[in-house]
């Protein structure tokens, strides 16, 4: 989901639902595109006007078997393939449905 449309390329209209964020802000999904860095592509991205930040799916992401990493400053989507070594895990949440995870087992 992105909130400029400027960041897209093939943009076409459609008449999606609503998506909802924290702070009751959200709006309507209005287009969808495609969003390149030259490196990596990722279609089908939601465009939504009233939208302040550019958002882009987690779920779409790992879909494509690229790893995500968080931390206070950024988000780095590394190449597929990129395995954690074990003992910097402290904490697991397996995937139990289709983009639901279970926190604690």
């Amino acid at each position: 989901m992105i909130g400029k449309t400027a960041l897209l390329y093939d943009v076409r209209n459609i008449n999606g639902g609503y998506v909802g964020f924290a702070r009751n802000q959200g709006g309507q999904i209005v287009g969808e595109g495609t969003l390149s860095n030259g490196i990596v592509t990722f279609e089908r991205v939601n465009y939504i006007a009233k939208l302040e930040n550019n958002l882009l799916s987690i779920s779409q992401i790992c879909d494509r078997k690229y790893t995500t990493h968080f931390n206070n400053k950024e988000c780095l989507i590394l190449k597929p393939g990129f395995v954690v070594p074990e003992e910097w895990v402290i904490m697991r949440a397996p995937i139990v449905t289709t983009r639901t995870f279970k926190a604690f087992p």
